[in-house]
């Protein structure tokens, strides 16, 4: 399973590795929104994405929003 962290807190982004790094999952990491857009637009496909709620470009919830609005995305837990 894959899963991807959005946050643009680097602390955040560790903590979170360190919590899951024992268990079955690759993780992927972006502290902008664009970065992770270009993750879910590539080859690897997400069981689920860890998102912030603030964020530089494109707040979290707005990523949210595109995120359910793509049907080749919409069905990975946010």
């Amino acid at each position: 399973h894959n899963i991807l962290i959005v946050d643009d807190e680097p602390l955040n982004i560790k903590l979170i590795s360190v919590f899951l790094e024992d268990q079955p999952y690759q993780l992927f990491t972006a502290t902008e929104s664009i970065a992770a857009w270009e993750h879910l637009k590539g080859p690897n496909k997400f069981s689920l994405i860890l998102l912030d709620r603030m964020l530089p470009e494109i707040d979290g919830l707005a990523f949210a929003k595109q995120v359910k609005a793509d049907p080749l995305l919409r069905d990975i837990p946010i």
